[in-house]
């Protein structure tokens, strides 16, 4: 089976991460044992990512609040990471329908889905979207084609890096390849937990100081996490809570993944274990590599100047790469069939004036 995960991969963080939930299944009130020097902080971070970057598969749901739009209803979330290979699915349901609020005549209710693939090779989100016009007696008025937006981008883009980063970081993992060096490590009193505090990059890769708060007896499980530029405030807040047993590794219940004054994310984990789900990643790559459905407007950024096509409800693909748009709604046909005619008649008239002038010019030269 194609990417599949070798035997070590797997085997290391089996006994790295069943070693800290047993470690953490009787927790001390305080730690009473020496704290770790900054370089056996930096490698035991590094260990235990390794471990589960090799290989995780997470489930949960998640909401956001963002500055650009109203809440939005829970997603429910199915990933999975191994190595350099991931995939994601969403799955967005609509409310219980309760019947419209007074005076309206109907509800829309919207029902959506969004695939994300991550490969060295192909990278991109479909989106798709159902809307239901739901009359007050509970029936559907309208159900309108599935609307899909499909978008590749280069596999180096940091465009996905959020999607990705919103998961494992809540997680309490994935951290590690984002710090270059750990520089102070002290124990967070009365408690078990250490603050870290370390330089790094942000997820785009900018310089920045990394400030942690890690739990040593949970196979250095990060409960918080927060980055700054210099003489900025914070870039990123992470904060995770609660504590479950999967597939031989441990996990929060919940966490959340802020970026100040954009967005808010909190993500409630329903399962995570160890091990690369290769059903999901080939579910979401063969829609990648497949033919796009009907009804799909299609961005590619791989290749510059972008691309964008259209396929109709008919699976007829519309468009030329490098210069070309989905066809026209009929309203914005109307809008160019009235400019065309309304130039032709200024044309027409401008031409009518030119022919008077040169008649009147030959009367008046005329012998």
């Amino acid at each position: 089976m194609k990417n599949q995960l070798p035997g070590f991969a797997l085997a290391l963080p089996s006994l790295l991460v069943l070693l800290g939930a047993l470690q953490g299944a009787a927790p001390p009130v305080e730690d009473k044992t020496p704290v770790p020097s900054p370089d056996e902080v930096a490698q035991k971070l590094a260990a235990y990512d390794a471990a589960f970057l090799s290989g995780i598969t997470v489930s949960g749901s998640f909401s956001s609040n963002a500055s650009l739009a109203s809440n939005l209803p829970d997603k429910k979330i199915s990933f999975t990471w191994g190595g350099r290979l991931g995939a994601m699915k969403e799955e967005m349901l609509p409310p219980p329908y309760g019947g419209p609020a007074e005076g309206d005549k109907h509800v829309v209710l919207r029902e959506g889905k969004a695939l994300q693939l991550f490969s060295e090779q192909e990278a991109g989100r479909l989106e798709s979207t159902i809307d239901f016009l739901i009359a007050p007696d509970s029936t559907v008025l309208q159900q309108p084609a599935q609307d899909n937006h499909l978008v590749f981008y280069r596999p180096d883009s940091n465009t996905l890096v959020l999607p990705r980063l919103r998961v494992l970081w809540t997680l309490g993992r994935g951290i590690a390849p984002y710090l270059r060096k750990v520089t102070e490590v002290k124990r967070v009193s009365p408690g078990r937990l250490l603050r870290v505090t370390a330089d790094g990059v942000s997820m785009n890769q900018t310089p920045v100081r990394w400030v942690l708060l890690v739990d040593p007896h949970l196979g250095f499980l990060i409960r918080e996490a927060a980055y700054a530029a210099p003489n900025q405030g914070p870039g990123v807040l992470i904060e995770n809570s609660g504590t479950e047993v999967g597939d031989r590794c441990v996990y929060p219940q919940q966490g959340t993944f802020v970026i100040p004054g954009m967005i808010h994310y909190t993500v409630k984990f329903k399962s995570a274990g160890l091990g690369f789900d290769q059903a999901l990643y080939d579910e979401v790559e063969a829609i990648f590599k497949g033919k796009p459905p009907p009804n799909t407007n299609i961005h590619d950024n791989r290749i510059m100047p972008p691309v964008f096509k259209y396929v109709n409800n008919k699976g007829r693909v519309h468009g030329e790469e490098g210069v070309t748009l989905p066809p026209p709604s009929p309203e914005r046909r109307a809008v160019i069939r009235l400019f065309v005619i309304v130039n032709l008649l200024i044309l027409a008239l401008f031409g009518a004036f030119w022919v008077y002038r040169w008649r009147k010019n030959r009367e008046v030269v005329a012998p």
